[in-house]
């Protein structure tokens, strides 16, 4: 009821001829619940999204939250002027990163992902699950209860984002820690053990959800895919 509710907001928008175009597919605007994001080029373009969304929230009776909002942003002038957006005499503040969806995106150069925060997820869930089941002296069993329960806060989302070499590295290092106090191993021994008793290998595993996802995308009716696979 609530999407049927604010809907006029997206279409606001779509019509106003500002915001991120994919082709003739509109992608100024993701709203998830009561998550909106404004996707646009420019600041300028930005500030006029912020313009329709609050003259909108005004006639549902409805009030952006400043306090909630921030701005990121990518690209190479991703430091350059970044004094912030005034809304009805309150300040929306650039940032350096901010979560959307259980993703801490990391403002840079490109589009990315804060691979520090997700780390720091796994070592508190696996800490915390190792803290408990360790006693069992039972490597199989606990690598299972790791698997099943830590290792998913590292791998959240990553199939969707193009990641350096650097960062799989990072990201399966961080898993071959937690298998270094597992089963009591260090060195190249770790890795040796990883391989063994994993079903695929940890940088296959990440290809794999790649492909799957990527594979996703080719099944469903995608106007922005179909645009990319055409002007190709």
């Amino acid at each position: 009821m609530f999407t049927v509710y604010v809907n006029s907001i997206i279409l606001k928008l779509q019509h106003s001829n500002y915001g991120c175009m994919i082709g003739s597919q509109f992608l100024g605007c993701i709203m998830y619940a009561d998550d909106l994001v404004l996707l646009c080029p420019s600041i300028c373009g930005l500030k006029k999204m912020l313009d329709i969304c609050v003259n909108e929230f005004a006639g549902l009776k409805l009030k952006l939250n400043v306090k909630k909002s921030c701005i990121l942003r990518f690209g190479v002038l991703f430091m350059h002027n970044n004094k912030g957006l005034t809304v009805d005499g309150d300040v929306i503040e650039f940032v350096d990163k901010d979560k959307y969806l259980g993703v801490m995106l990391k403002v840079g150069k490109n589009f990315g992902v804060d691979l520090q925060y997700m780390k720091s997820n796994f070592y508190c869930s696996f800490n915390s699950v190792f803290h408990h089941v360790a006693r069992f002296q039972n490597e199989l069993v606990v690598l299972q209860l790791v698997t099943t329960f830590c290792q998913p806060y590292l791998l959240y989302c990553m199939e969707c984002f193009d990641l350096s070499v650097t960062q799989l590295r990072s990201i399966e290092h961080t898993w071959l820690c937690a298998m270094s106090h597992i089963f009591h191993v260090t060195g190249s021994d770790v890795k040796l053990v990883s391989d063994f008793t994993a079903k695929m290998q940890f940088g296959d595993l990440l290809l794999s959800r790649r492909l799957k996802f990527l594979n996703g995308l080719t099944l469903s009716d995608n106007a922005v895919l179909d645009f990319l696979t055409f002007i190709h």
